[in-house]
């Protein structure tokens, strides 16, 4: 008598082990929903606030000129800098209302309790995706962002989007992932300096990782650091 192996199962604690139905159609709807009913409910009241002394920070720099801005920027503000040439451009769309600056950090909260949700499914299941992404849309350091014309709001998001493009690129191993890790990473910091304080948890990250993905992970910090240089000078 023979005893049959039981068949191979795909180790799913591995980082590069599919697994497609935490990604798929039902999570995705799951996010779409989550970033919809966030922006629903940050965009109720985002004009009620009383515009701050920060917010007007950003409407006189959207004022001034772009040499004018640039020279600013040589002085006070480069932190912010990117933010600002952002809302130039939002502006020239959607006007230079408080309630349309505000907008953008409400669209941009919508987008970071998105992909929160897939992030938690990625992680853990679909159970802990939907409560994390309401955590997100609701926790009130992100609801004051949201409700404000300044830069905290949409670089939560850019965080949380480098965050997936990381997890995503170290699971399926995707050179396209690492190049969006980068991407999302250096956009971020740019937006808010000290938002590269998150990716320091990363590095903790590397001693579970793979030989290769560690050195995907760290050829991919190393590209983002080096594209924020021009920042840093």
């Amino acid at each position: 008598m023979t005893v049959g192996h039981p068949p191979l199962t795909t180790d799913r604690s591995s980082p590069s082990a599919p697994r497609p139905e935490r990604f798929g159609p039902p999570t995705l709807r799951l996010a779409g929903i989550i970033g919809l009913l966030a922006f629903a409910l940050n965009a109720i009241a985002v004009g009620v606030p009383r515009p701050w002394r920060d917010e007007a920070a950003t409407h006189m720099a959207n004022e001034r000129t772009l040499p004018e801005l640039w020279s600013m920027l040589d002085r006070i503000d480069a932190v912010h800098g990117s933010y600002y040439l952002l809302i130039r451009v939002w502006q020239l769309q959607f006007g230079e209302s408080i309630l349309s600056l505000r907008m953008l950090s409400v669209i941009a909260l919508a987008v970071g309790a998105a992909a929160m949700t897939l992030l938690g499914a990625e992680l853990f299941d679909r159970a802990t995706a939907l409560w994390a992404g309401l955590g997100y849309a609701l926790l009130p350091a992100l609801t004051g962002a949201a409700s404000e014309a300044r830069s905290y709001a949409l670089a939560a998001a850019l965080v949380t989007g480098a965050m997936l493009a990381f997890r995503l690129a170290t699971r399926r191993q995707g050179y396209l992932w690492w190049v969006c890790y980068a991407v999302l990473a250096a956009a971020s910091i740019y937006v808010f300096l000290y938002a590269a304080l998150a990716y320091v948890v990363l590095a903790v990250m590397l001693i579970w990782l793979p030989a290769r993905a560690r050195v995907a992970a760290c050829v991919s910090t190393v590209a983002a650091a080096a594209l924020t240089v021009p920042l840093l000078i």
